[in-house]
C-alpha cells in the first residue's frame, strides 16, 4: 500500500475512534487547539477549534452599596476570545436573576442604581461567554444599606454613674441588625466598645465609673451580615464622677437678724452646680434648708428669724454640674437668738468717797443680754468714752413718792440718753430737787455666761448744779428700766422690761 493510502487509513481510523469516544463520553473541554485540515487534501478532517471557556472574576466594589455604584468582571479567553460578560443582580429572598448590563468589550463593567433594590444581601454575577459559546460565572454576596439611618441619642453634656444609651435605626425593614456602641477620647478616633451585641430595640447602659473622667466622643455601629452602618458621632460627652470638696465655715454664735453663710468649694471637672447649707437643731439630724449660692464666693443669707432660738449646727451639701453630692462636716452648735435684748443687770460701787452718797469716782453699771448699738444709746456714739451728766431727781419730780423714789438717769448735751432710768429706792436727794454731776459713759463688750453682752459704764465726776444730796445709810435693791430706743446690733428695740439689782442688797454708792 503506498504511504499516501496508509496516511489516510490511519485519519479516517482517528476520527472514527474520536467520534465514538464523543458518544460515549459526552462531550467535554479540551486544552488542545487543532488544526482545521489534515495534509490529505482528497480526505480533509474538520476538528474544534476551541473547547476552553473564558475566565471571569467579578470585582468587589466599595461595601456597603449605596446610591450608584460600578460593578466590574476581568475577563479572558485565549482561543477565540471573550465575546461578552453579562452581569446580573438577585435581591434576597428571590430566585431570578435581574439583568444589569452586557459588556461585550473590556473593562467589562457598568454601573448600577442600587436605590430601586431593597436594603439587605443582593447576589452579583458576571457570565462570560466566548466566541465558541463556552462560559463562565462569578458569583459575590454583596450587601445594600441605602435607607438604614443610625441615630444614637446624646446622652447629655455631663453624665455620670450608669448612662443609659439609646440607638435608633430608621428604614431597617425586617433585617437583622446587630447594634453596638462605642467611646473614643475626644478627638482621638481610637473608638473601643461601650456595649455591643445589641438586638431591638438597641439600648444598653454605660457604666462611666469603667472610664478616667474626662471629655468623650461616642457613636453607633449598626451591623448586617458584616456590613458597617455608622451614626454621627454625640462630641464633647463628660465624664465627671469625683464630687467636689467642701468645708463650711464657722457662722458664729450667737447669730441673730440676717446671718452669712459660707462654704469654701473645689470642683475640678464639671464645675460647682450649687452650695446648699443646711441647720438642724443642736443634737439632732433633723436637718433643713437654710439658703443656698450658685456662684463664687459660695456664700448666701439665712434670715435666722426663720427658726426658733436655740442651738444649732450647720452644714454644707455641694453638688458638681454632673450631680457629684458631698457634705461638710457639720459646725460646732452655734445659738440662733432672735429675742429683743434686755436689761440683764445693774450696779453701783463706791469710788472712795463718803458710802451712800453720790461722790465723784462712784460708779453706775448698766448690763444688757446682748450687744447692743452704741448709737442706738446716744446720737453718733462708737462707745468710746463720752461726757456726759448724771441727773439724780426726788421721787416726787417722777411721780414715784417722795422717800424712796428718787432717780438717777444720763444727759448728753442737754438730752437724756437711751438707757433708761434706776429707781435708787432710797432717800439720796431731798424733797423736789436736782442734782447734776458731771460723768464719762463708756460702752464694752464681755462675755457673761458665754455669751457676749453690752456694759455701759458711768463714772462720775465733779457736781454741775444742785447738791441737796443726802448720804443713805440703809440698803436697797435698785431697778433699772431700759429705754425701748436703745436697739441691739441687728436693729431689735431692747425690752422695756425692767431689771433688779443682782446679789444682796447693799448700800449704794
Amino acid at each position: 500500500m503506498k504511504a499516501s493510502a496508509v496516511r489516510v487509513a490511519a485519519l479516517a481510523v482517528l476520527a472514527l475512534l474520536l467520534v465514538s469516544a464523543g458518544a460515549a463520553l459526552g462531550p467535554s473541554f479540551s486544552t488542545a487547539a487543532f488544526a482545521t485540515q489534515s495534509t490529505n487534501t482528497a480526505n480533509r478532517i474538520g476538528a474544534a477549534a476551541d473547547w476552553t471557556p473564558p475566565t471571569v472574576s467579578l470585582q468587589t466594589p466599595a461595601l456597603p452599596l449605596r446610591g450608584v455604584v460600578s460593578l466590574t468582571a476581568t475577563a479572558a479567553d485565549g482561543e477565540t476570545g471573550v465575546h461578552d460578560v453579562a452581569i446580573a443582580v438577585q435581591p434576597a429572598g428571590t430566585t431570578a436573576w435581574t439583568p444589569v448590563c452586557t459588556a461585550t468589550a473590556a473593562p467589562y463593567g457598568c454601573t448600577w442604581d442600587t436605590r430601586g433594590t431593597a436594603d439587605g444581601v443582593v447576589a452579583v454575577r458576571a457570565i462570560a461567554t466566548d466566541d465558541a459559546g463556552y462560559s463562565s460565572t462569578s458569583t459575590l454576596q454583596l450587601a445594600i444599606a441605602n435607607h438604614v439611618g443610625v441615630t444614637l441619642a446624646n446622652p447629655g453634656a455631663v453624665v455620670r454613674g450608669a448612662v443609659p444609651l439609646a440607638t435608633t435605626l430608621q428604614d431597617a425593614g425586617t433585617a437583622a441588625f446587630t447594634v453596638r456602641v462605642e467611646r473614643a477620647v475626644a478627638g482621638s478616633g481610637a473608638w473601643s466598645t461601650v456595649c455591643g451585641g445589641l438586638a431591638a430595640p438597641y439600648a444598653c447602659t454605660w457604666s462611666t465609673t469603667q472610664s478616667a473622667d474626662g471629655t468623650y466622643d461616642l457613636r453607633s455601629v449598626a451591623v448586617l451580615n458584616g456590613v458597617e452602618s455608622v451614626s454621627n458621632a454625640v462630641t464633647g460627652v463628660l465624664v465627671d464622677n469625683t464630687a467636689p470638696a467642701v468645708t463650711m465655715s464657722d457662722p458664729g454664735t450667737p447669730l441673730r437678724g440676717t446671718a452669712t453663710l459660707s462654704a469654701a468649694v473645689t470642683e475640678a471637672s464639671s464645675g460647682v452646680a450649687s452650695v446648699k447649707f443646711q441647720l438642724a437643731p443642736a443634737g439632732t439630724s433633723n436637718w433643713s434648708d437654710a439658703c443656698a449660692a450658685t456662684a463664687a464666693p459660695y456664700s448666701c443669707a439665712f434670715a435666722t428669724s426663720a427658726v426658733p432660738n436655740g442651738g444649732y449646727v450647720f452644714r454644707a451639701v455641694a453638688t458638681d454640674v454632673a450631680g457629684n453630692t458631698t457634705t461638710s462636716t457639720p459646725t460646732p452648735a452655734r445659738t440662733v437668738d432672735n429675742a429683743p435684748p434686755t436689761a440683764l443687770d445693774v450696779q453701783t460701787a463706791n469710788g472712795g468717797g463718803t458710802p451712800g452718797r453720790l461722790d465723784a469716782g462712784d460708779t453706775l453699771t448698766f448690763s444688757y443680754s446682748k450687744p447692743m448699738s452704741p448709737a442706738s444709746i446716744a446720737a453718733g456714739w462708737d462707745g468710746t468714752a463720752t461726757a456726759v451728766v448724771v441727773r439724780l431727781q426726788d421721787g416726787s419730780l417722777v411721780g414715784l413718792g417722795g422717800d424712796t423714789g428718787d432717780t438717777v438717769d444720763v444727759l448728753r448735751a442737754g438730752t437724756a440718753v437711751n438707757l433708761g432710768s434706776v429707781l435708787l429706792n432710797q432717800d439720796y436727794i431731798k424733797p423736789d430737787k436736782t442734782s447734776l454731776q458731771n460723768g464719762t459713759m463708756t460702752a464694752t463688750t464681755q462675755t457673761v455666761n458665754g455669751s457676749q453682752v453690752t456694759v455701759v459704764t458711768i463714772v462720775l465726776g465733779s457736781l454741775v448744779s444742785g447738791g441737796a444730796i443726802n448720804t443713805v445709810t440703809a440698803t436697797s435693791t435698785i431697778v433699772w428700766t431700759p429705754s425701748p430706743l436703745a436697739t441691739d446690733l441687728a436693729g431689735t428695740p431692747c425690752s422695756p422690761a425692767p431689771a433688779t439689782e443682782t446679789g444682796a442688797s447693799d448700800r449704794e454708792f
